[in-house]
C-alpha cells in the first residue's frame, strides 16, 4: 500500500466509494486510518470488487501474483486496471479472460514494453491500452523541468532537496 495506492485512495475519496486494499503490510488499523478496508487476500479483493486497480511494485513476492486463478475471480461487468508493473500479471491468463469479453481492462503496463504490435490484447473492444509514460503530461513538462532546476539549485547551495528518491524508493518503483 505504497505512495501511488495511497494517492489514488485520496483522489477517490470525494466520490464516496467503498475502497478495499490488499497489501501484506496493511493491517485493519492502518487500513482504517487511510479510510479503506483491508481485504483478506488478493483473491478476495478480485472477487469482491467491481473495480480493481493494480498498483503494486514488482518484487519477488508480487511477480506473477495476479494469475489465472486471481483474474478468474473477476465478476462479469467488472474492471481491472494495471498501473503497477506488467510482470505482476500473468499476461497469457489476462489475454484468455479478456477474449471472453465479460470483464473490461485498462492496461498501462505490459509484460513486454512497448506492447508488441501483434499482441492479442490489441483490438479487443473491452481492453483499453495506454503507453506507460510514468511522467508528466505534455502540458506539465515545463513544471517538471522547473522542479528539477530548483532541486539542482538547492543542491548547489547546500539546501534541502524536495522529492528525494532514496535507494528504497527506487527499488520499490522499478
Amino acid at each position: 500500500f505504497g505512495n501511488v495506492a495511497r494517492e489514488l485512495v485520496r483522489l477517490l475519496q470525494p466520490f464516496g466509494c467503498s475502497i478495499a486494499v490488499f497489501a501484506p503490510d496493511l493491517d485493519a488499523g492502518a487500513a482504517h486510518a487511510h479510510g479503506v478496508t483491508a481485504a483478506a487476500s488478493l483473491a478476495a479483493l478480485f472477487a469482491d470488487n467491481d473495480v480493481v486497480v493494480e498498483a503494486a511494485p514488482l518484487t519477488a513476492a508480487t511477480r506473477g501474483s495476479v494469475n489465472a486463478d486471481v483474474l478468474g475471480r473477476l465478476r462479469p461487468g467488472s474492471v481491472f486496471v494495471n498501473i503497477g508493473r506488467g510482470a505482476i500479471v500473468d499476461e497469457a491468463a489476462l489475454v484468455r479472460i479478456a477474449q471472453r469479453g465479460e470483464v473490461c481492462f485498462g492496461l498501462d503496463v505490459f509484460e513486454i514494453e512497448p506492447l508488441p504490435a501483434d499482441s492479442p490484447l490489441r483490438g479487443l473492444r473491452n481492453v483499453s491500452l495506454t503507453p506507460h509514460l510514468a511522467g508528466p503530461t505534455t502540458d506539465r513538462c515545463a513544471d517538471a523541468g522547473a522542479f528539477a532546476l530548483a532541486n539542482l539549485r538547492a543542491y548547489a547551495q547546500g539546501c534541502p532537496l524536495r522529492a528525494v528518491v532514496t535507494p528504497d524508493a527506487y527499488d520499490a518503483s522499478t
